[in-house]
């Protein structure tokens, strides 16, 4: 029996197809650049349901997606002095050694507990949206 360490390192063999992927990404690019929301928590179901990408492989590859999109919005907030350092300092200094405990815990995790917890997440995200929306919660000053 292999440990899930194990199961993360075995190649999955899947067809990638190239211009859905880049249609994708551009529809991803357009609507997180509209609404200003990070493209992971649209990208990730895209490319497992649509391109029909293996979930610990979307997950990983959204990661690296999503920095390089986040890298050069930053830039253009910097350039432009969008950034108030005192309120996203804290965040950044919290996430940056927890990310490499999550990446490091996805890779003991069984894709199906990977599958619910993203869904959980979307859910919650969605529900909060639509709250704000219906009953008019905190707006952004």
């Amino acid at each position: 029996k292999q440990s899930a360490d194990e199961n993360a390192r075995i190649p999955v063999d899947f067809r990638f197809n190239v211009p859905l992927s880049v249609a994708v990404g551009s529809a991803v690019g357009m609507v997180s650049g509209i609404v200003g929301a990070g493209g992971g928590f649209i990208l990730i179901p895209l490319m497992i349901r649509v391109l029909s990408i293996p979930m610990r492989i979307a997950l990983g590859s959204s990661l690296g997606i999503v920095f390089i999109g986040a890298l050069t919005g930053a830039v253009g907030k910097l350039v432009t002095l969008q950034v108030e350092w005192e309120y996203r300092l804290p965040i950044i200094v919290g996430s940056i050694p927890t990310s490499m405990l999550g990446a490091r815990l996805s890779r003991k995790v069984p894709a199906s507990y990977l599958r619910h917890a993203l869904t959980v997440v979307v859910l919650v995200v969605l529900l909060k949206t639509w709250s704000n929306i219906l009953w008019g919660g905190a707006a952004a000053p």
